[in-house]
């Protein structure tokens, strides 16, 4: 039995992202790899993005189609 793992990052609705002022905080920037955006401030105010990666088998952005997801 073979077991994949994956993952489909879902886009929010416009309305929610204009208001909230909100940025993508998951970016896949290739096929198997996604990357969280982790805001964060530093003690002088200064604010910064802390990126974490993680691997999957398969790794879809918001731009992919369930038939593509669930092939």
């Amino acid at each position: 039995m073979l077991i994949t793992i994956q993952c489909s990052c879902c886009v929010l609705t416009i309305c929610t992202e204009l208001n909230a002022k909100e940025i993508d905080v998951i970016t896949v920037p290739t096929k198997d790899i996604v990357l969280v955006h982790e805001p964060k401030t530093k003690v002088d105010l200064t604010r910064y993005l802390e990126n974490q990666n993680f691997r999957f088998d398969y790794a879809f952005d918001d731009s992919s189609n369930n038939e593509t997801v669930y092939r």
